[in-house]
């Protein structure tokens, strides 16, 4: 049976510098007393959340507790970042779709390439030995909870001192207060055009009226030095 991960507390009691790259190294406490210290297996080119006595939260595994993660709320984001857009989309998208033979021909095509992918696979593993045993091992580890496991990545940098943390921390800091700004901009600006695109587009939805078409002609422009159309 799978073990779930738990949480437990932690601090940042060095910094890693691999390369362009910096790595935490994390002490944490086990809920049965057991003290650890290991590198975090994934490193970032910014200095400033990797600060040695940062305290936090340290996801471990209870059977294998040197296995550790970080919690971030980074791919949230993102997923609601996307997310959000894509409800809008999909809501127009289903308001106005139309079945044509257009559709039904790239619906007949996915299908027909999942078939053929499926079929060689299929071919591939009733043929040969060696892969019909791997994908049975598969099959049982999944069965058994058993999740598949990765050689750590070994790192082999630096253990930054105090003067040189504290260095590179001022040179990150400037950086990021214009990154910010940027990214603070751009974020405004975005926002601006998907309010006013998605105004524009409601109100053609609901105002508009429906008719029909014909493509007369197609036109090709070349926007850069190299043989690239956009048509």
């Amino acid at each position: 049976m799978a073990h779930k991960s738990e949480t437990v507390n932690g601090v940042i009691s060095a910094v890693i510098q691999d390369g362009k790259y910096y790595y935490s190294v994390f002490k944490y406490k086990t809920r049965i007393g057991e003290t650890y210290e290991k590198e975090s297996s994934l490193g970032s080119n910014s200095i400033i959340s990797r600060l040695p006595g940062t305290k936090l939260k340290i996801l471990i595994m209870p059977d294998n507790p040197e296995k550790i993660r970080r919690p971030t709320y980074v791919w949230l984001l993102f997923g609601i970042t996307f997310f959000l857009p894509g409800l809008f989309i999909m809501n127009l998208a289903l308001k106005k779709f139309e079945f044509n033979y257009i559709i039904a021909l790239f619906i007949l095509a996915a299908l027909l390439f999942g078939g053929e992918k499926v079929h060689k696979f299929y071919k591939k593993v009733t043929k040969s030995k060696f892969d019909r045993e791997l994908l049975s091992e598969f099959w049982k580890d999944i069965k058994s909870g058993k999740k598949p496991t990765s050689k750590p990545l070994e790192i082999k940098g630096k253990i930054l001192q105090n003067h040189e943390i504290i260095k590179k921390a001022r040179e990150h800091l400037k950086y990021s207060k214009i990154m910010a700004l940027v990214f603070f901009l751009m974020s405004l600006g975005l926002g601006y055009w998907g309010y006013y695109s998605g105004q524009e587009m409601m109100d053609m939805m609901e105002n508009g009226i429906t008719t029909r078409g014909t493509v007369i002609s197609i036109d090709a422009r070349n926007n850069s030095e190299d043989v690239r159309y956009t048509y």
